[in-house]
């Protein structure tokens, strides 16, 4: 059944009709002697048939039956056609939403990850089989439950409560040893969520592999190193009494022993760092006298050519782990020597290091005048064994980790690194330390550990 088109709304039409239906009251009641009597004769009718018109529309909406429409005359024929449109059109929408739902199911559980479909309260509404798999769960008795009621990890409830989903959370399964699941929450309506399960163990172990060939690696190569460090060391006193090609060939020894003893150290920093807890220590470090101390021998490999200035707040402290701030500094200061232009002469090269407050806490830059990083470098540059290749660099002999583990530190003292760069211009590198790290000679809390 079609709707009919109206010229006019239906209201407009209704009004129109009791206009002429009180008209034509007043002409019978004047044509009797009293006008409230025609009024009446009229009216009655009137109301009577609007009356059975909504039974009949009452009726026909609780049957639930679309086809049945009462049939009917006028403005409530217009109605009872609208009514079987919208209807319509709303039974249509509902079958194309159930088949995108049973698509969305079907799909979904031929996932390998799992899916779940949770409510504003975390509660299940709907699980794929790989969901059901992966964390133990029964397919009816598990629905409507909360889903931190079945998955009971303390790293899991505090990711919910965080409500910060923007990454994802590692737990393991207590009751299958050796399986690691990434759980990931997805908001996707005002009031839901997609858990997302994947199953992430393979890549745990061939993390370990990985973690576990470096350590042995790195150990195995400390003790032959350090007996030809020691042969290197010993005869460098009788260098001069070798011929000419021999004496190039000596030092080139030694300093590819020093840049693979360099990359030992660096590999092994780069696996303590990982086996740490996420938050650095609580030790007060004076960040001055630190500065000083992790730039002396690096002035040392620095010569002649190169300046370092250091600029440090000498009242500004720093809260965490004396080791690795010391690798920090001295991973920046070093890579800014290492890529200074060969032909700088006595002093034309500078690198300053500065420790200061600012409005987010306090920040530890190392900027220098060297060779600078191309823009196409500046997203890799804390890759691990990623190396610029700068043609005019002074020094070639980077390890590739140093700013890596820049980075491991500094996300472990809850801090960020920043780089601006421009090619023959210079870098710097900014490393921002958030309030909490920071302390200052005159706060209690420093006074109460007694520095």
């Amino acid at each position: 059944m079609a709707a009919q088109q109206t010229s006019q709304p239906i209201w407009v039409k209704a009004l129109w009709r009791l206009v002429t239906i009180l008209a034509l009251g007043a002409l019978v009641g004047s044509a009797f002697g009293g006008y409230a009597n025609g009024l009446v004769v009229v009216m009655v009718p009137y109301v009577c048939w609007h009356m059975y018109n909504l039974y009949l529309i009452e009726r026909w909406l609780r049957s639930g039956k679309v086809s049945d429409v009462p049939d009917s005359w006028g403005m409530w024929r217009d109605i009872f056609d609208r009514i079987y449109t919208l209807q319509n059109a709303e039974r249509k929408r509902q079958r194309e939403l159930g088949r995108m739902v049973r698509r969305f199911r079907k799909s979904s559980s031929a996932l390998p990850d799992g899916v779940l479909v949770l409510d504003s309260s975390f509660r299940i509404e709907w699980v794929n089989t790989a969901a059901r798999n992966l964390l133990g769960l029964k397919k009816k008795k598990d629905i409507g439950q909360r889903i931190s009621n079945l998955v009971r990890d303390p790293k899991f409830s505090e990711y919910l409560l965080a409500k910060d989903y923007s990454g994802s959370c590692e737990i393991t399964v207590s009751d299958r040893p050796g399986l690691v699941l990434s759980l990931m929450l997805v908001p996707y309506d005002s009031n839901q969520y997609l858990l997302m399960v994947r199953d992430v163990t393979r890549l745990h172990q061939l993390e370990q592999m990985r973690r576990d060939f470096v350590a042995n690696a790195s150990h195995e190569l400390r003790t032959p190193l350090t007996v030809l460090r020691g042969y290197v060391d010993a005869l460098d006193d009788e260098v001069e009494s070798l011929p000419p090609h021999w004496q190039k060939a000596w030092l080139a020894v030694g300093k590819q022993t020093s840049h693979m003893q360099r990359l030992v150290r660096d590999l092994m920093v780069t696996l303590r760092l990982e086996d740490k807890p996420l938050s650095a220590g609580d030790q007060i470090i004076d960040m001055q006298r630190l500065c000083d101390d992790a730039t002396q021998e690096l002035k040392t490999l620095a010569g002649p050519d190169i300046e370092i200035t250091i600029k440090a707040d000498a009242r500004l402290m720093l809260r965490g782990d004396i080791i690795e701030i010391q690798s920090i500094v001295g991973n920046l200061v070093g890579n800014a020597i290492n890529y200074m232009p060969q032909d700088y002469g006595p002093g034309q090269g500078t690198v300053t290091l500065k420790w200061q407050a600012n409005s987010k806490g306090a920040a530890l830059i190392v900027s220098d005048n060297g060779a600078g990083i191309a823009k196409k470098h500046l997203a890799h540059i804390t890759e691990r064994f990623y190396r610029v290749d700068n043609r005019p660099g002074r020094i070639q002999q980077g390890t590739g980790l140093g700013l890596t583990i820049v980075t491991q530190a500094l996300s472990r003292h809850g801090g960020k690194l920043s780089v601006k760069s421009k090619v023959g211009q210079g870098t710097v590198f900014k490393c921002q330390f958030p309030k909490g790290r920071v302390l200052t000679a005159t706060d209690n809390n420093l006074l109460r550990t007694g520095s």
